[in-house]
């Protein structure tokens, strides 16, 4: 019965865990077939995978567990199940063959794949100590699941299972992309109301790091707080109690109660109470757009953000209740409010807001949608030369870029900005110039390989994670934000019609057109290829015009603009029946592709004097190679027209 109150409470919690339960045992004890049905969901798998994380089914699980062997005989000689001996193994490194982990990490699921490598990775990390333990951990361990998961183990207060310190009773859950959590499994015996937090080996190293001890606290607090209290739980015991009053509920709610006092205690004692507070005298005068803060908060606080924004800010706990962010601050003096907020998601009730002055005695802006564009994708880039692979890039993934571009009037500074979409990636403190440009690379030596000569724009970090976190070649959703979580950038790329097909591969990049008007980067007619293969990162490939505009200079009967705007060899539009709409018309003009201060038109009239782009729609572009590209437009008549007209109208931007 004590099982079946905490497992309603994981059920209950909202946290990173949730389980089916098998309370059915205390429904129907009689009804054999309806237990092991719901036995069978009582367990981790496929349905509860999937319902906890993205494609979580294809994730592999291990159950941790020792190996059995009987002791003694019948008369027959036939080997008795009890008194038996077993043998375990502690997380640790037991060598690179599966064989040697395949009977303490029991496969759950997908056991005809026969994948022990993420596994084999986890234990093995787990011998390793100081700054090799520091090294990759993220990419092995997901930290903060593991954590909560070992909390509702640990909170149980039960013995003979991981949580308490014994090598069996676990289960381990490695994500598609191979990192490992912890999930409590089969917690009804030894209970133990002051057993220690630490007890096992593996939550007690993780939580050496002062930073992760307060993570791990802040998970039992939540829980604690939330569901495992005698008011939360009495609603369960009072339920269960009407079908077997037998059982002794109120015994079991007093262990929770001994159970969640004890675990406080030892938080406590750990890491004392403190108030949430900034410590960084106020006013704060700074020379820049950013600003560091200090402060206190304790382990209830699991996130802080500025008042009024939907983001997190990037907090760095120092200590278990010391901590360090930083903000944007615009020139000259504004007021920060800061909000803690609890596991939930809500402001802490009392004490949860703390203030300060900031005075930015320069004119360096915070990075902003009026200030910050992405002006070129280097998506898809063309296959590694010779020389490029016999340096050791292989894959073109290798050669992936991203450009920004302040196209504000003032310095912006791009400390914590991130791309939170399409690839994850802290952008480092750099102020850039307004009106420079600079690149974001996928893995900076493969840049530089391909790219000597654009050094001097690279900005600090590469964005590559191991062998993931590209930009996808078929295109995807690009978002970044600004330090306060505001959304700078918010589009989608793509590699077919209307968006230019020569940036899929081919070696050119995907240009955002006249960046310093700040054009809605969703719109692909507002990106084109760049002029040459290769984009140009870190520097404008366009052209100004000059001269008379008017002018015919070279007497061909073109004007010098729209010679400009149509570039080599000055080709006039064409038109044909559209194949795939009948009474429809393609009009197609070449475009000279770094011609980026010009606009172009496609217009149809019934009269020659009332001209309008209704019934146009771009259709696509063509690379040429040579600097122009084929444009497309699609142009349908109004019902009932007669006579119809189309034309190409270029403007200076």
């Amino acid at each position: 019965q004590r099982e079946i109150l905490f497992d309603m409470m994981i059920a209950n919690s909202g946290g990173v865990l949730s389980r089916y339960y098998d309370f059915i045992k205390v429904l129907a004890p009689q009804n054999q077939h309806t237990r092991s049905a719901v036995l069978q969901m009582a367990r981790y798998d496929d349905v509860f995978l999937d319902s906890q994380f993205e494609n979580g089914s294809d994730g592999n699980l291990h159950e941790y567990e020792l190996i059995y062997y009987p002791t003694t005989a019948d008369a027959n000689g036939f080997k008795i199940p009890e008194p038996d001996g077993v043998v375990g193994a502690p997380v640790s490194d037991l060598g690179n063959d599966p064989e040697t982990y395949r009977w303490f990490y029991l496969k759950k699921n997908h056991r005809e794949a026969d994948d022990f490598s993420p596994i084999i990775r986890y234990a093995k990390h787990f011998s390793k100590s100081g700054a090799a333990f520091e090294t990759d951990l993220d990419e092995i361990v997901d930290v903060d699941g593991w954590l909560r998961g070992m909390a509702y183990g640990v909170l149980s207060g039960a013995g003979d299972n991981a949580s308490a310190g014994d090598q069996h009773n676990g289960e381990y859950y490695a994500h598609p992309d191979g990192r490992i959590m912890f999930f409590p499994h089969d917690m009804d015996f030894s209970f133990d109301a002051n057993r220690t937090v630490f007890a096992n080996a593996e939550c007690a190293k993780l939580t050496t790091n002062l930073a992760r001890r307060r993570l791990y606290f802040g998970h039992l607090h939540d829980i604690i707080t939330t569901t495992y209290n005698n008011t939360y739980m009495s609603m369960w015991s009072t339920h269960l109690a009407s079908f077997d009053a037998s059982q002794p509920w109120s015994s079991h709610l007093s262990f929770i109660n001994s159970r969640s006092n004890s675990v406080l205690s030892q938080i406590n004692a750990s890491i004392p109470s403190v108030a949430f507070a900034i410590t960084t005298a106020s006013p704060l005068v700074v020379n820049g757009s950013s600003a560091t803060l200090s402060g206190t908060g304790w382990v209830n606080v699991r996130n802080i953000r500025v008042l009024g924004q939907a983001g997190n800010l990037a907090v760095t706990w120092l200590n278990g209740n010391t901590w360090q962010l930083t903000v944007p601050v615009p020139p000259g003096q504004s007021t920060v409010t800061l909000e803690a907020l609890d596991f939930s998601g809500n402001v802490i009730p009392t004490g949860g807001t703390t203030t300060i002055t900031i005075n930015n005695t320069t004119t360096i802006e915070p990075a902003s949608p009026a200030n910050l564009a992405v002006s070129e994708i280097m998506y898809h880039p063309a296959d590694p030369s010779a020389s490029e692979i016999a340096a050791g890039f292989i894959d073109d993934d290798a050669f992936e870029y991203l450009e920004l571009m302040n196209i504000g009037a003032n310095p912006v500074n791009l400390a914590g900005a991130r791309f939170i979409d399409g690839i994850t990636h802290d952008l480092p403190s750099a102020t850039v110039p307004p009106g420079a440009r600079v690149i974001l690379a996928r893995d900076r030596a493969g840049f530089l390989t391909r790219y000597p000569g654009a050094g001097g724009s690279l900005l600090e970090g590469e964005f590559a994670i191991g062998t993931t976190n590209n930009l996808n070649n078929a295109g995807e959703q690009l978002v970044l934000a600004s330090a306060l979580g505001a959304v700078i950038r918010s589009f989608a790329y793509d590699d077919a019609a209307p968006w230019p097909a020569s940036t899929d591969g081919t070696g050119y990049s995907l240009v955002l057109i006249a960046p310093e008007s700040n054009p809605d980067h969703n719109l692909a007619p507002n990106w084109r290829s760049s002029a040459l293969p290769g984009g140009n990162p870190g520097a404008s490939d366009s052209v100004a015009f000059s001269g008379d505009p008017d002018g015919d200079d070279n007497s061909d009967g073109i004007s010098n603009f729209l010679a400009h705007a149509l570039g080599e060899g000055t080709p006039l539009p064409t038109l044909a029946p559209d194949p795939g709409n009948p009474g429809g018309f393609l009009f197609t003009y070449q475009r000279n592709l770094a011609a980026d201060d010009v606009l172009a038109f496609v217009e149809t009239s019934g009269n020659l004097a009332e001209w309008s782009t209704d019934g146009t729609v771009f259709a696509g572009t063509i690379n040429l190679g040579n600097g122009t590209s084929l444009e497309t437009w699609t142009a349908v008549p109004p019902p009932g027209a007669g006579t119809f007209f189309i034309r190409l109208r270029v403007q200076q931007r």
